[in-house]
């Protein structure tokens, strides 16, 4: 089976769309809280809505992608990403905004939960195992390309007197995303036939999972890491990072888009690097690719500690975040990969859901974190704050070793 078959390519323009609309939309909704209440607190209780209703039904996304046919839960996926990008739409001309984002961000949430395990879990239905590394590589490339490319396209269109149109250009990429998975085929496993209710299916299915994982806990420890370093490294950038460009020092609405698609064409380099050069998961790889991350992080006391003027400070960290996006993509990917090869496919749907609510659990709680720091971090604690960032860094990386070598062993075992 060729990579490249029609299947495949149809799965990777439905990627390439949704994350397009997802990226402007997000990029919309993070820069118009920032604009019109200049309020960290009010910037990160946003985000943490949509990553806490993500993580509560994450589970439930799982099962409901090991028993249901994948290309139709895409669609419905999409198609409701498109509603509720025009629901905010509508929300934004009639003045109700900040409400109206967080509910929407809520139901976001939800649905992304459901759409996250679908695509992860028919990535191995498409493809034959051995090309499954170059496959979420290509699929990462993908959703990097729509990432540095929806940026560009959303910082030309945004506009804060008329934001409706920047969703409305967001609701159109969704719909041709449903356009592709409606000529997608996948075949789907046949599933457990059961007359029991919806809520013992999923009491049975949760403990099944449970069950799984506990005699496979290399998974749950591979886990552990990518929480931690979530709550430590990713919350930071997604929380702090824009308050201190459009707040601390007043960047505008044009290097905003920059920064946010050089972060991209980072994360683009990592997954490029991963297909291309890296087709053989190494522990050893992954250990030191963190300990330079941990090193890119401590140089950020450069920029945050006020001895160059904004414009500088805000180029030295734009390109200390681009090479730590590129590293950390070809860590994750690496890890997701390792995963699909060892997981059972009748139940890599409820794996990977699981494998997503854990690192993401992080996400809520080192953003509600960083919102309490606020000012702190862009003032004369901001030093401090980074150089013991960095110094939890390294210490979740000496903890990985063990975890790492472990993927070194069952790798070249799973080659016999």
């Amino acid at each position: 089976m060729k990579l490249l078959n029609k299947n495949f390519i149809f799965l990777v323009g439905s990627q390439l769309f949704s994350v397009f609309g997802t990226a402007i939309s997000q990029f919309a909704i993070s820069l118009y809280v920032l604009d019109k209440t200049g309020s960290m607190g009010i910037f990160s209780l946003v985000l943490s809505l949509s990553m806490i209703s993500r993580i509560i039904f994450l589970p439930f996304g799982g099962i409901v992608a090991d028993r249901l046919p994948k290309k139709k839960l895409m669609i419905v996926m999409d198609f409701s990403y498109l509603i509720m990008v025009l629901a905010i739409a509508i929300g934004v001309v009639k003045g109700n905004t900040i409400l109206i984002m967080g509910i929407i961000s809520i139901i976001l949430g939800v649905v992304s939960s459901f759409e996250t395990p679908v695509v992860q879990s028919a990535i191995p239905l498409v493809c034959k195992e051995e090309q499954i590394p170059k496959a979420n590589g290509i699929i990462n490339s993908v959703a990097m390309l729509s990432n540095i490319l929806a940026p560009v396209l959303a910082g030309i269109i945004y506009n804060f007197n008329k934001a409706y149109n920047i969703f409305i250009v967001s609701g159109l990429f969704f719909l041709i995303a449903v356009i592709c998975e409606i000529f997608l085929t996948i075949k789907q496993k046949e599933s457990k036939k059961t007359g029991s209710s919806p809520v013992n299916i999923v009491v049975e299915d949760t403990k099944e999972t449970l069950v799984y994982l506990k005699d496979n806990m290399l998974i749950v420890r591979i886990c552990l890491v990518t929480f931690l370093l979530n709550m430590v490294i990713s919350s930071f950038t997604i929380v702090v990072l824009p308050y201190t460009v459009r707040v601390g020092w007043s960047i505008g609405d044009e290097l905003y888009g920059v920064m946010n698609t050089l972060f991209a064409i980072g994360g683009l380099s990592g997954s490029i690097a991963v297909s291309t050069l890296l087709s053989k998961i190494n522990g050893n790889n992954i250990i030191k690719m963190l300990l330079i991350s941990s090193f890119i992080f401590l140089l950020l006391v450069i920029p945050y500690s006020g001895i160059y003027n904004n414009l500088t400070s805000f180029w030295i960290m734009v390109a200390l975040i681009t090479l730590l996006e590129g590293i950390f993509t070809m860590v994750s990917i690496q890890l997701i990969s390792f995963v699909q090869l060892i997981t059972d496919k009748e139940i890599m749907g409820r794996v990977m859901s699981f494998m997503m609510m854990i690192s993401m659990l992080a996400m809520p709680l080192g953003q509600i974190v960083y919102g309490m720091l606020g000012k702190l971090i862009i003032g004369k604690w901001a030093v401090i704050i980074i150089m013991v960032i960095a110094f939890i860094s390294i210490l979740i990386t000496i903890y990985s070793r063990n975890i790492f070598k472990e993927v070194k062993i069952v790798t070249e075992k799973s080659k016999i």
